[in-house]
């Protein structure tokens, strides 16, 4: 599906998985967001909220791989995302999403590893706000990210959805994980 409007060029989907149906919007430069399971309202009235200057893509390759790419991670067929992506985010959103990408299939990490590896093992807090404002959840495998000793907190699809995309990932990959 394509939006238009003046300023910018998008393109969106909506894909069934076995997680719920996944928005998935892409810009002329990339993956720009995916919403998960449970957001409200039509698709339309969501791109008009958040880029109320778009227009549409003709032909988008970026789409057409970011849909093909997603649903071969929901099969059990791919573990890592080669996408062009088009972060909208702050440079400190950018540096903790950047280690939370390298965060690998059927892994866990807490925000305190990844304060830590990102020079500020006194930054829990805010890495756990950064990745909470992740516009591209499962691409950028926020979900993969759990607090101290193994605990599930705080998650866009909610903690249930959280729980099932590590129990999906531990099974695919045969890790043991939380």
């Amino acid at each position: 599906m394509k939006k238009q409007n003046n300023r910018e060029t998008l393109s969106w989907q909506v894909v069934p998985t076995w997680l719920g149906e996944l928005l998935i919007i892409c810009s002329e430069k990339g993956l720009l967001r995916i919403t998960l399971p449970g957001w409200q309202g039509p698709v339309e009235k969501l791109i008009e909220t958040w880029y109320p200057e778009s227009k549409p893509l003709q032909d988008s390759q970026i789409l057409m791989k970011a849909v093909s790419q997603l649903s071969a991670y929901f099969e059990g067929h791919l573990q890592q995302f080669d996408l062009p992506l088009d972060l909208r985010v702050t440079p400190f959103q950018e540096k903790v999403l950047d280690q939370v990408r390298q965060v690998p299939f059927g892994s866990t990490k807490t925000y305190g590893d990844i304060a830590k590896s990102i020079g500020d093992s006194n930054a829990s807090r805010a890495v756990g706000m950064a990745n909470n404002r992740n516009p591209l959840p499962i691409v950028i495998p926020c979900h993969r990210i759990v607090g101290s000793g193994g605990k599930l907190v705080g998650y866009a699809g909610g903690l249930e959805g959280k729980r099932r995309l590590l129990a999906f990932e531990q099974k695919v990959s045969g890790k043991i994980m939380i």
